[in-house]
């Protein structure tokens, strides 16, 4: 049961609850607080990856930036764990066991792995193309193209359908008919310490190596550049101070000519760029605050059931139903966490609210 248990976890398959006979009345109020929870957790995913690729589809200054194409694939991810993965398991928590035969269990075993290996994928495209943005500079555009972004986002969509197929219906062949999936529950069994480990490098040791290295190479990247501007702001307004000095010296020495010709020689002295540039705004601390956030959430809903499975120790079933829903629960974020740093989506986002704002304020109106 340890390795049913810890295996389970590692692939966010469901897992049985305890049967009781006679819950008692706190524990049907805690499953009834528990239940409201999960299902607001399912509407907020949903709702939030179905404005992510609506804004994608209907605004023509979203999806004319390939950037945005890695997002909207994000949001299909995780639109895929809303509508599928979440909705499913908390059946599967409600009665006990998988009711919808065989079959419809491998299926969602696929959509399991799939949309989860799909949206670090992406988390690490964006990254990744966060880093080649700053990189490249003004090459970027011709870097970057839509063509590029969408073959990316294929690839990546192939291997994790390619990976997910492999427990569900390559195994059984694999082996000769013999399947390591429970139906009864729907969940995957059989898993070792060593196997489990292994799997953990290339779903998160990996990914969690890269996620960190890229956002790093960033946030390097940015500061170098607003201390490069910083430092040119100086050296500009170095050299105001001494063209006005000069100025100043200038204007003493002809006090008796006319007033006119007093201040053309001024202007012309001056010239057109002599103001300093505006101060570099102070982008270090934000930048810093996204890796921060970036790399901590990931970790908040990834770190957690890996630990649980290196110690590879016997938990109790509810512990690893939390893992489950707080791997998933990343689904929800990112569509903040995504969506807040692209100015694009945050006015879809604002026009979207202050709609609902006003058709609310009407229909109370009414």
């Amino acid at each position: 049961m340890e390795n049913e248990s810890s295996h389970d976890a590692l692939l966010n398959i469901s897992l049985p609850i305890e049967e009781t006979q006679s819950p008692n009345t706190e524990q049907k109020f805690d499953f009834s607080f528990g239940n409201i929870c999960v299902w607001l957790m399912v509407f907020i995913t949903i709702v939030g990856n179905i404005i992510v690729i609506v804004a994608w589809l209907v605004e023509k200054k979203i999806n004319c930036k390939p950037t945005n194409i890695l997002i909207l694939n994000l949001s299909i991810a995780d639109l895929l764990t809303g509508c599928v993965t979440m909705p499913l398991y908390n059946i599967i928590t409600h009665h006990g066991r998988w009711t919808l035969g065989n079959f419809a269990c491998k299926i969602w075993t696929v959509a399991v792995f799939t949309s989860g290996q799909q949206s670090l994928f992406m988390i690490l495209l964006i990254s990744l193309d966060r880093y080649w943005m700053l990189k490249k500079g003004l090459e970027y555009r011709r870097f970057q193209t839509h063509r590029r972004a969408f073959v990316m986002s294929g690839v990546c969509w192939i291997n994790s359908i390619t990976f997910a197929t492999i427990p569900p219906f390559v195994l059984p062949i694999i082996t000769s008919g013999s399947t390591n999936i429970n139906y009864y529950t729907c969940e995957i069994v059989s898993c070792s310490k060593i196997n489990s480990v292994l799997f953990i490098f290339p779903l998160f040791i990996i990914p969690l190596i890269l996620l960190i290295y890229l956002n790093t190479l960033v946030y390097i990247n940015i500061r170098r550049r607003s201390n490069r501007l910083r430092h040119q702001n100086k050296l500009t307004q170095t050299g105001v101070t001494q063209r006005r000095s000069r100025i100043d010296h200038s204007t003493t020495e002809v006090v008796n000519m006319s007033i006119v010709h007093r201040s053309t020689t001024i202007s012309t002295l001056h010239g057109h760029n002599s103001r300093p540039p505006p101060p570099p705004p102070r982008i270090n601390r934000k930048s810093f605050v996204m890796l921060v956030t970036v790399v901590g959430v990931f970790c908040l809903c990834w770190l957690p059931v890996n630990i649980t499975l290196v110690v590879h120790r016997s938990w109790p079933k509810w512990n690893f139903k939390f893992l489950n829903y707080l791997i998933w629960s990343n689904s929800m974020v990112n569509p903040l966490l995504y969506v807040a740093t692209n100015l694009q989506f945050r006015k879809f986002f604002a026009k979207v609210l202050c709609r609902f704002k006003r058709n609310r304020v009407a229909v109370l109106i009414d």
